[in-house]
Formats: C-alpha cells, structure tokens, sequence
C-alpha cells in the first residue's frame, strides 16, 4: 500500500480528535475492579463523564475515576510498558519489588 500519512496531518487528526473529546466529554475511563485473590485489576476505555466522577486532566485529555476506582487506585500510578507485554500497568507507590503492580485487563 502507498498511501501515507504526513506528521503535519496527523497531528492535525490528534488536535480534531481532542477538539471533539473537549465538546462532548469524552475521556477515559480507568476502572478498577477485585480481581484474583483479592488483588486490584483496572481496564481503560473510551467514556464520557458522570457526575460523580473524579476527573483528572492530561494536558487536554481527560481521565475519569468512579468514585470507588479512586480508593482503589489511590496507592498507584498509572504507566506504559514497552515490549512483548506493553499497555498500561499500574505502579505501587510502595516500596519496589513488592509486587503490587496491576496490567490493564
């Protein structure tokens, strides 16, 4: 296939697309649930926002928190892994090595 894309254009696509999640609400949604044994596991999709929710903003996009993802989650940051396993994990604040991390489902 020849069809390409310029960056020029694609960011252009990016600045609609978060134009649009501005207008509407639309954001992601981390949601965490008991998984195994007890231990927290989250998914991420696309959304929009309910009243109760806990909104934090990434520089224009917009992640929603239910309120019980939120005491869930409190102890744990949100990252990316690259590689054979990459998506987003979240990361222990507690001491490293102990486990604690949780892939997105």
């Amino acid at each position: 296939m020849k069809f390409s894309v310029t960056g020029r254009a694609t960011e252009k696509l990016r600045e609609q697309l978060l134009q649009k999640c501005f207008e509407t609400s639309i954001g992601f949604r981390l949601a965490a649930h008991s998984g195994e044994a007890g231990k927290s596991d989250f998914n991420i999709k696309l959304d929009r926002q309910y009243e109760n929710d806990t909104v934090i903003d990434l520089r224009g996009i917009k992640l929603f928190l239910d309120p019980v993802s939120v005491n869930t989650i409190a102890d744990y940051e949100l990252d990316w892994l690259d590689g054979p396993d990459t998506g987003f994990f979240l990361k222990s604040a507690c001491e490293e090595g102990d486990g604690g991390d949780r892939k997105a489902q």
